[in-house]
């Protein structure tokens, strides 16, 4: 015999929360936020954009590591080091160009502490450095001259912009 038990279960209506006490809780949760754009839109709004506060920094004279003596005659080195690599087939006319032009762009670094490893051509125009400007003009376009004044004239002209330098 088997009895049967009857269960019942009674399920509550899920509970309803009122619309208002949602958004309050949300304004709650979200004031920080809200306070920020408030702040932000009433800073612009004042200066017509958004300012932000420059510190100034006061800039030391560049003093070179070495003495200009010293630096043109490692330079000058370095050139003949280059321009010897060509020579000798280990270096093409286009790598000699490439190194020339890093070699006096590093010199020029050391001298007046500007940045120029990273500078074109006409970075050297505005900055006034015609001497630069004139060699890399030389530099970019090698491969329209024949082969030997190219690296003769390249090489001169590298040590004329180091020899020359003040």
């Amino acid at each position: 015999m088997r009895t049967v038990i009857e269960i019942t279960v009674n399920l509550q209506k899920p509970m309803q929360y009122s619309l208002l006490a949602l958004i309050i809780a949300l304004l709650i949760a979200f004031t920080p936020l809200i306070w920020k754009i408030i702040k932000y839109l009433i800073e612009y709004f004042k200066t017509g954009e958004k300012t932000e506060k420059v510190k100034e920094v006061k800039e030391e004279p560049f003093v070179p590591r070495k003495s200009l003596f010293v630096l043109k005659e490692e330079y000058l080195r370095l050139i003949d080091a280059i321009e010897t690599k060509y020579n000798n087939g280990e270096i093409d006319t286009r790598e000699l160009h490439l190194q020339l032009s890093s070699t006096v762009k590093k010199f020029i670094y050391e001298v007046t502490g500007v940045k120029t490893q990273a500078f074109v051509l006409s970075d050297f125009e505005s900055n006034k450095m015609p001497e630069m400007q004139a060699l890399l003009e030389i530099f970019y376009a090698p491969e329209f001259a024949p082969e030997s004044v190219i690296q003769q004239r390249s090489a001169d002209n590298a040590r004329k912009v180091v020899r020359e330098w003040n």
